[in-house]
């Protein structure tokens, strides 16, 4: 534990086929930050809003709630994108039951995983 005041980055990756709650990992990466500090919050990546029952900026209100004094910038360092809509898609399924099956590291799957639903992002609306 550092005695002065520091930051402390928080970066925390969403990997919807985890089904990990975004809002207890945060709580969990709080408990653990020093009392001497304040976190940077990266929240980034991909949760599908029907799973977690909130939407993008319901999501990023309870962060902000969350959080309070204790980071600077919630607001920019939250990059966070609902998935509902292609997650439902048929190829977006076939892809991550292959992904899935695959013997690849987790960084590579999220590449991976980044590219289809960048792909599936453009398809539908143009881009995001």
């Amino acid at each position: 534990e550092i005695d002065s005041f520091h930051y402390e980055r928080l970066e925390i990756f969403l990997d919807p086929s985890k089904n990990e709650n975004p809002l207890k990992i945060l709580q969990n990466r709080l408990k653990k930050l020093g009392k001497n500090a304040q976190g940077i919050l990266r929240m980034e990546g991909y949760y599908n809003s029907e799973v977690l029952g909130l939407t993008e900026e319901e999501l990023k209100r309870e962060i902000m709630r969350l959080c309070g004094d204790r980071c600077v910038d919630v607001d920019k360092g939250f990059r966070c994108v609902d998935l509902k809509i292609i997650a439902e898609d048929d190829i977006v399924k076939k892809f991550m039951k292959k992904l899935e099956q695959r013997n690849i590291d987790e960084e590579r799957r999220r590449d991976l995983f980044n590219l289809i639903v960048k792909a599936m992002l453009e398809l539908k609306y143009g881009g995001k």
